[in-house]
């Protein structure tokens, strides 16, 4: 969760348990409402770190998101669900 407006350069940036950090806008995208934010000061315990799957362990239901740039689109994030295995 992001406090103040963007195009601002600092903002302060709310964790899940309530810790707020300093944090400065890298890039943003108003139209889709998405922002890149970079941790001024780092919180006290390091933060939780998203491990990296294996596509063959994939099932049916389960979420999967994908970053990158295809087609010459950049930084693009899409998200959905396994329909079949």
């Amino acid at each position: 969760q992001m406090g103040g407006r963007f195009g601002q350069g600092a903002v302060t940036v709310t964790m899940w348990d309530g810790t707020k950090l300093p944090a400065s806008v890298h890039s943003m995208d108003q139209q889709s409402d998405v922002a890149l934010v970079k941790l001024t000061k780092m919180p006290a315990k390091p933060l939780p770190v998203a491990s990296i799957g294996s596509s063959a362990l994939l099932r049916p239901g389960e979420w999967v998101v994908a970053l990158g740039s295809p087609l010459h689109l950049m930084n693009t994030v899409t998200a959905g669900i396994v329909s079949s295995g």
